[in-house]
């Protein structure tokens, strides 16, 4: 994700002023790509070299600069999850309470054209319930698989859906799951109420040979269909209409954001900050506090 949002910052005009990674080669090889970039042997010294904003593109156990950005009032964006745990993330919480910096986090979901539309048309209906799945393969890094580095396939991935679920119909109040029998949760499955009386049911897992996402949105009036990794609107019984374009570059669009939101310096341009975040993350640990082993 760090190569990824150099890629987006250079497309957008930004300069990567400064990198930084545990591995110097992987962070040379990045500043290489961008000429008035250096590379820093620590994440505080990234944040000395006069930069505008800072992204957090690390394993969830690793996002200690959050707290020098705060304390430096550096704009940050962190990818998702905030953290392993809500408990983890609770600290920093606390200090952008007292201190506040203008900050992103990466569920780029909520940008998506499908998503967005299916949140409009839903917001004039009954929503009577969500029924969603992602399946896919495991990623292939050392730190995913590691409770203590990612918290875990589903607080890594399946978390994508919780915090979709939250986006588009509102908070939960109440969540039950079962997950199979690994020490490690690799499958799972939840059911949901909604604050609204709406239900919701999920399914996830890391066992599959191709990814396959499906979320099904149903009102009173009809029902919305989100397809595919890009979560395309591809039906809609309730009044018919598509957006007009699904074709987005969702990260370029989601950093374009981010760096707007620090130019004009307002944070409604950010469309989910840490406070939203943790509600997710709290989301998830009570469906893996809770779960059931099948």
């Amino acid at each position: 994700m760090g190569n990824e949002r150099a890629r987006c910052c250079g497309r957008l005009g930004a300069h990567i002023v400064a990198v930084y990674d545990p591995v110097v080669e992987r962070a040379g090889a990045l500043a290489v790509q961008h000429a008035k970039a250096v590379t820093c042997r620590t994440p505080e010294e990234v944040l000395s070299q006069n930069v505008d904003a800072l992204f957090i593109c690390t394993p969830p156990d690793k996002r200690g600069s959050m707290y020098h950005a705060v304390n430096m009032g550096v704009p940050f964006f962190v990818e998702k999850p905030l953290a392993i745990s809500a408990s983890e993330a609770a600290g920093m919480l606390a200090g952008l309470r007292a201190k506040p910096v203008l900050h992103g986090v990466g569920y780029m979901s909520r940008w998506r054209a499908g998503v967005l539309h299916a949140k409009r048309t839903l917001s004039s209906k009954r929503f009577l319930g969500i029924v969603g799945y992602w399946a896919g393969p495991k990623y292939k890094v050392p730190w995913w698989l590691d409770s203590r580095s990612s918290g875990g396939p589903v607080n890594d991935q399946a978390i994508h859906l919780f915090d979709l679920y939250r986006f588009i119909g509102g908070e939960v109040i109440s969540v039950q799951s079962a997950v199979d029998g690994h020490q490690l949760p690799l499958t799972l499955a939840c059911s949901f109420r909604f604050a609204s009386s709406a239900l919701g049911a999920l399914f996830y897992s890391c066992e599959a040979q191709d990814k396959q996402i499906g979320i099904r949105i149903v009102t009173a009036e009809g029902s919305l269909q989100l397809s595919g990794p890009e979560l395309r609107l591809t039906e809609n019984t309730i009044d018919g209409t598509f957006p007009e374009n699904q074709d987005e570059d969702i990260f370029e669009l989601e950093t374009k954001q981010f760096l707007n939101a620090v130019l004009r310096n307002d944070p409604s341009l950010v469309a989910s900050d840490f406070e939203d975040a943790y509600c997710t993350q709290r989301l998830v640990d009570a469906a893996l506090s809770r779960a059931t082993r099948v």
